[in-house]
């Protein structure tokens, strides 16, 4: 085998394997569309949405809520916990993802639990039991040494028999 046999050879092999690398780097559960806010494997939205049964409605973050960062970004025994309150539908919580699962890219709603309490829209705690698949957290950035997070989560509640859908970034250190 001469020279050029050898090197078309290796471009050839490189190519492949970088098919299969980036073949495998796409989820197929991650919901891309216009209307899940979520735009690339690597892009969160830059706003809070919200819906109800459906309907887009405003809600405002403030950023700090009564003194802390809004979203809240913590560790409690082991286990990430994501708080974001907004003004108008109330308090949502991610929480019971463990944190050695944590790293970059998209874990399901069966690693985590998401619900919303304090709400307006039932006297409970609504939970996403019943659509823990449609339940998303995105990863983009995390740095165990630095304690910084950053990446956004979506998911659908169930809130007294009304859908709440939210989708969130969040960006800061873990507490």
């Amino acid at each position: 085998m001469n020279n050029k046999q050898s090197s078309l050879l290796l471009v050839i092999s490189l190519l492949i394997v970088a098919c299969a690398v980036v073949d495998q780097g796409v989820s197929p559960s991650l919901p891309i569309s216009s209307d899940s806010q979520v735009n690339t494997l690597s892009q969160c939205p830059t706003t809070t949405t919200f819906k109800l049964d459906g309907k887009s409605l405003t809600v405002t973050v403030p950023n700090p809520f009564h003194g802390f960062p809004n979203p809240g970004l913590r560790i409690q025994n082991e286990k990430l916990i994501i708080e974001l309150n907004t003004s108008e539908a109330g308090f949502f919580e991610l929480t019971d993802l463990n944190i050695k699962d944590l790293k970059p890219g998209i874990l399901n709603g069966d690693n985590f639990r998401l619900s919303l309490s304090y709400s307006p829209y039932s006297d409970n705690i609504c939970k996403n039991t019943s659509y823990q698949p449609d339940s998303k957290l995105l990863v983009e950035e995390y740095s165990s040494f630095s304690q910084t997070l950053k990446g956004c989560f979506w998911g659908k509640l169930d809130c007294s028999g009304k859908l709440i859908e939210i989708s969130a970034p969040f960006s800061g250190k873990l507490l």
